[in-house]
């Protein structure tokens, strides 16, 4: 040891390091001379600077800065950065920079080790170095020193002969001791002597831990015969060729020989800044290089990219070429063609005009067929519509031996054979069909009155047979429904019953088929008349089978239909009658279901479109026949009122316009019935008044009546039926008279008896209607029954009790007709 080292203080407070020297460690004309060069130099930033001293006199002393925030590199943990060692080297340039610098100045150090050497936070973070204690230490005369770890670090010579410093020794000195250090640093080892410390750590074991000096020579000794300088060796090839070259030089600064070390630490510097200008030069050289590699690799990419793109073209163009040459081949192949086309198309359009020509003439001749034959076809339904209107208009068929007659024979035995050669074929339904139709008008119009009924049904039922076969075709289901209008409408011109189920279902078929043609044909004149007609019909039809609701909702129809505006004045009038019928026969609907109030509106409107119609003309036969009903149905809706007198009034106008119309007429059946109603009304309102003998003529007078119409249609059950309750009627008028009231109860009994026979018998009676006929006659043998009881025959009287209980059991197993009330003949009795 050199001396010890105490921190002082200054008068201004400040911290100083005072190092108190032992004289005998020391050469104080070799420190004198060191430091004067060192207090000369100017302070560097890699050394720590030195105050004061003191060698001329005692206490011998050197005062440097107190490091307060630093420590040596012997008591430091240096940082690890692998075989990089990049904090190492940068730290040991400055080093080595910093004795140079001091070196150019004749400042040497002599004693450079880990232990003067403090470690201080640097500006970077990671620590900088600051070297102290220039000068004492094993060099110059020193008369006794102790050398303690730092002996390690010395070179061989100095340890050997340290006497010897001057003429550049102290420089070579400080060149292996930089190394020493570096080496140190570098790897955590010294460089050598490891074998001497070896046996010097034994001796102290061997000497119980007490300390043994280290022995200059021997040091030395060991340094000498280890000449080479051992590195660590390379882990996996990491160690840099900068660091290669830099342990180099530290290796040429601990050479054994002195004169193959550098001269000093500017060389060592020096050498180092060229290592690094070299390898700047290098990276520098290198970047350049991968920038050039680089941009020649773009260069060929982009050459690559560029003669793909020129490839493409040259592809895209061929393929355009080749395109456009197949384009040219077969745009010369199109107009090659085009001409062909041009040519053929000439020729093409010659025979086009001929075919025209032809076509023109064929279309000419065709539409002279169509049109002869459409006249034939209107010819043929001109004419069996003329058959058809004269059946309905004319009953009677023309006589044997005339013209017409034997036009209608051919023509019938025309359709017979049509008939026949059709019924061969099946194909020839529509044809058979069509026939059939036509011979039964011409059937009907010779008075063959059966065949025609016969024929008509067999012609509806094949219609139907083929409309349910050709529904898809809509010109034969259009004239089939057509034709099956026409065949109900003539199969209800030829039934003779006034009332039948036949009747019925022909009647609505008509009315349903005839309205499918008005929806079609509404230009057709004569259609809006025949379906009026058929409606009108259907609803009397309703009437009469006492099916009342239907047959108001038919009245309610054409009520409806006829109020329409009416532009030529004749088909006008012709309305305002159908008018005037619907309307009387909505109020006998009206009254038949009990609804007084309506009816009565409905006979007063009646009237009204009856005086409308005739203006300031006279009442026809017809017109005074309707007048004269309404007045005696409103006068039997007035009876039992609390006067008889607007009754009587009624039943008197009744008497004065159907009067005339029976006298002129007896045989007409409507007259008489309502003539007989309206004399045995007013015969009722006399007797009440106390007027018998008026009375009895007025009943008897109207049982005349009514008896000599009923010889010309005895097959009427409402006359006859009509005839047995005014004779019941009339025995009120025989009081006194038991004989005389007895005889007229015996006719009407043994009448009622007849029509009760008849009504259970026919099968032809609608279920309606038959119902009707039991309860009027239920009620007629009640009343024959009282009658009899009070005459004293109480035989036929309980006969007619009888006949009432049976015909009640009758009408009480079925269900009454719907909407019917009784019958105002059967009230009035």
């Amino acid at each position: 040891m050199t001396g010890e080292v105490f921190r002082a203080q200054r008068a201004d407070g400040s911290l100083v390091a005072v190092k108190k020297l032992n004289a005998l460690a020391i050469d104080r004309d070799r420190l004198r001379g060191n430091w004067r060069r060192l207090w000369r130099a100017p302070k560097h930033p890699g050394a720590v600077s030195m105050l004061d001293f003191q060698v001329d006199a005692s206490p011998y002393f050197v005062a440097m800065d107190w490091i307060e925030s630093g420590r040596t590199l012997a008591e430091s943990e240096l940082p690890s950065d692998d075989n990089d060692n990049s904090w190492a080297w940068s730290r040991l340039m400055g080093l080595a920079q910093t004795l140079a610098d001091f070196q150019k100045y004749g400042v040497h150090h002599a004693n450079l080790h880990p232990g003067n050497v403090f470690l201080v936070p640097g500006d970077d973070g990671d620590g900088q170095l600051l070297i102290s204690d220039f000068g004492p230490g094993l060099a110059g005369a020193v008369h006794h020193i102790e050398i303690g770890e730092s002996a390690w670090f010395a070179p061989p010579e100095q340890l050997d002969a340290f006497v010897a410093w001057q003429d550049g020794a102290v420089e070579k000195w400080d060149v292996y001791r930089f190394g020493a250090l570096a080496f140190w640093m570098l790897t955590g080892e010294v460089p050598r002597g490891l074998g001497y410390r070896a046996a010097r750590e034994m001796a102290i074991a061997e000497s119980g831990g007490r300390p043994v000096a280290v022995e200059a020579l021997a040091l030395a000794e060991d340094f000498r015969s280890q000449p080479e300088v051992r590195w660590p060796e390379d882990s996996g090839g990491s160690l840099s060729r900068e660091n290669r070259y830099r342990r180099e030089l530290i290796t040429r600064c601990l050479a054994i020989d002195p004169e193959e070390r550098p001269a000093d630490m500017r060389e060592v510097a020096t050498a180092f800044d060229f290592l690094e200008r070299q390898f700047e030069i290098e990276r520098a050289e290198a970047e350049l290089k991968a920038t050039k590699e680089e941009a020649e690799a773009r260069v060929m990419e982009e050459q690559e990219r560029q003669a793909r793109k020129v490839l493409n073209g040259r592809l895209m163009a061929a393929c355009l070429a080749g395109a456009l040459l197949i384009s040219a081949m077969f745009l010369v192949q199109h107009w090659q063609r085009a001409v062909g086309f041009e040519t053929r198309a000439s020729d093409l359009g010659q025979v086009v005009s001929q075919q025209k020509s032809m076509i023109e003439e064929y279309d000419r001749r065709w539409s002279q067929t169509v049109h002869e034959l459409r006249s034939t076809r209107e010819a043929a339904d001109s004419v069996f519509s003329q058959i058809n209107q004269s059946e309905r208009g004319s009953a009677a068929p023309p006589a044997e031996g005339s013209i017409e007659h034997e036009n209608l024979e051919k023509s019938r035995a025309f359709f017979v054979k049509a008939i026949e050669e059709a019924a061969a074929d099946p194909n020839q339904k529509l044809e058979h069909a069509r026939s059939l139709h036509n011979l039964a008008h011409v059937e009907t119009r010779l008075g063959k009155k059966e065949e025609a009924l016969a024929h008509l049904r067999e012609t509806v039922t094949r219609y139907e047979e083929i409309l349910a076969e050709r529904s898809g075709e809509v010109t034969v289901v259009h004239d089939t429904q057509s034709r099956l209008a026409d065949c109900h409408e003539a199969l209800v011109g030829l039934l003779d019953s006034r009332s039948s189920d036949e009747m019925l279902q022909s009647l609505r078929e008509a009315s349903r088929y005839l309205t499918m043609l008005a929806a079609r044909r509404s230009d057709d004149p004569h259609l809006p008349q025949r379906r009026l007609a058929i409606d009108f019909r259907l609803a009397r039809q309703w009437h009469e089978q006492r099916h009342f609701a239907e047959a108001l909702a038919g009245y309610s129809s054409l009520g409806e239909r006829l109020q329409d505006p009416m532009p030529r004045e004749p088909e006008n009038r012709q309305r305002l009658e159908i008018l005037g019928e619907v309307q009387y026969h909505t109020a006998l609907t009206l009254r038949e279901m009990g609804r007084a109030r309506e009816a009565g509106s409905a006979f007063v409107a009646a009237m009204e479109t009856l005086s409308q119609l005739v203006g300031t003309r006279p009442y026809s036969a017809e017109q005074s026949l309707r007048l004269g009903s309404i007045y005696a149905s409103l006068g039997e809706m007035m009876l039992g009122r609390a006067s008889n007198g607007e009754a009587k009034e009624l039943f008197n106008e009744a008497y004065r316009l159907l009067l005339p119309i029976s006298e002129a007429r007896p045989e007409h059946l409507e007259t008489a019935v309502l003539l007989a109603r309206s004399m045995s009304r007013l015969g009722g309102i006399e007797r009440a008044s106390g007027r018998w003998t008026d009375g009895y003529r007025l009943s008897l007078r109207a049982i005349e009546n009514l008896e000599q119409a009923i010889k010309g249609q005895p097959g009427d059950l409402d006359a006859r039926l009509l005839l047995v309750e005014l004779r019941a009627e009339h025995t009120e008028t025989l009081k006194h008279q038991d004989t005389a009231a007895r005889s007229c109860l015996g006719k009407g009994f043994g009448l009622a008896e007849v029509i009760l026979t008849e009504i259970n018998d026919s099968a032809e009676l609608p279920d309606g209607l038959r119902q009707s006929f039991r309860l009027r006659l239920a009620k007629l043998y009640e009343t024959y029954g009282e009658l009899c009881k009070k005459l004293g025959d109480s035989e036929k009287a309980e006969l007619c009790f009888d006949r009432a209980h049976r015909a009640r059991e009758l009408l009480v197993q079925r269900e009454p007709v719907s909407g019917a009330a009784e019958s105002s003949e059967t009230k009035s009795l």
